[in-house]
Formats: structure tokens, sequence, C-alpha cells
């Protein structure tokens, strides 16, 4: 099962790692179901700073490459 983390790009910010969040900002979480390959970055009351370009970066045990 691959390990899913969501980044900001503005300053590569690591917001989440699978079900863990490493922000203090308690606006953004995932939504993940077990089982499921969609993983959603959520964030509630969205601000004017939240604009920008969010990633998605995924990786597996043991590594595999992956090709998009």
């Amino acid at each position: 099962m691959p390990l899913i983390s969501w980044v900001r790009r503005r300053d590569w910010h690591i917001l989440t790692s699978g079900m863990f969040t490493y922000t203090n900002d308690e606006r953004f979480t995932v939504l993940h179901a077990e089982g499921s390959d969609d993983w959603t970055l959520k964030i509630k009351y969205v601000q004017k700073r939240d604009n920008g370009t969010y990633e998605c970066q995924g990786r597996t045990q043991p590594p595999q490459m992956w090709f998009v």
C-alpha cells in the first residue's frame, strides 16, 4: 500500500503523511477510506491565503517506480 503525503508547494511544507497531519493549522485534514486508492486533502474554511499549488506524493513499500 502506498504512503501518500500532501505538500504545499509555496513553502514545501508537508501537510499530511498517511493519516497523520503535520501542521498546526487544524483546517487541514486528509480523507481516506481503508482499502480505497483515494486520498483527499480537505481544507476547512478556505481563505485567500490558501491559494496555490498542493502536491500529492506517493511512496510504496518496497519502493516501486510510478509513471504519471
